[in-house]
């Protein structure tokens, strides 16, 4: 189908027509300037026919109070899932330090050994992976 680019947009805002029948379909001036990015729900960074025509129609005319509700409804479940990444992340560092801590303790023993004849890396030395590890969590 037929995709616009931002770039085509813009061209297309440049035409007096073309801004008058945004105006005749009672999208006001300000919110003309970001039109594109509106009506690109999807983030593809095109815009198809019907994404511009369900747009359009859903930008005529005052704001509702479900239109309110259905935004807060979303950001609710967007700060639900942000939180939820954060308490993973965090798990996970902690869990990365915990290993840390163990590969420290574990490079220590090895270095008391006295039948150890070769130097070991450090669990701190970037080490290639024919020579040892490397630890991305340090």
């Amino acid at each position: 189908g037929l995709h616009i680019t931002p770039e085509f947009f813009t061209f297309l805002r440049t035409f007096r027509e073309f801004k008058r029948l945004l105006e005749d379909l009672d999208i006001a001036d300000e919110d003309q300037v970001d039109l594109f990015d509106t009506l690109d729900v999807d983030g593809g960074g095109t815009i198809d026919l019907e994404e511009m025509v369900v747009g359009i129609s859903k930008l005529r005319g005052d704001p509702r109070r479900s239109d309110i509700v259905g935004v807060r409804l979303v950001v609710r479940c967007i700060q639900a899932d942000v939180h939820g990444l954060r308490d993973v992340a965090d798990r996970v560092l902690e869990a990365c330090s915990v290993n840390a801590r163990d590969m420290r303790r574990l490079e220590r023993g090895f270095r008391s050994l006295s039948f150890v004849a070769a130097p070991l890396p450090s669990i701190d030395d970037e080490v290639s992976p024919q020579g040892g590890f490397e630890s991305s969590c340090v």
